[in-house]
């Protein structure tokens, strides 16, 4: 049994399609490790449960060494 999803079985798969964001991302938060998981983002949660106004959150991880590399001219690294 081959465990490895090819990208030909990937886009047969069916795709999620949201007409209108669950909630509104207002936070962007860089490095979501363990500590922001369980922390920031249950807080964020809790405050959401009560709240009127619904803060979202965007994730940005630039584990990628793609990614780092590429973005090194923008940062001037």
């Amino acid at each position: 049994m081959n465990s490895t999803l090819s990208d030909k079985n990937l886009k047969k798969l069916p795709r999620p399609v949201r007409k209108k964001a669950a909630v509104t991302p207002k936070i962007m938060h860089f490095g979501p490790g363990a500590f922001f998981r369980s922390f920031v983002a249950s807080l964020i949660n809790e405050v959401n449960q009560k709240d009127v106004e619904q803060w979202g959150i965007i994730a940005v991880s630039l584990n990628s060494e793609d990614t780092s590399i590429n973005s090194r001219p923008r940062l001037n690294i």
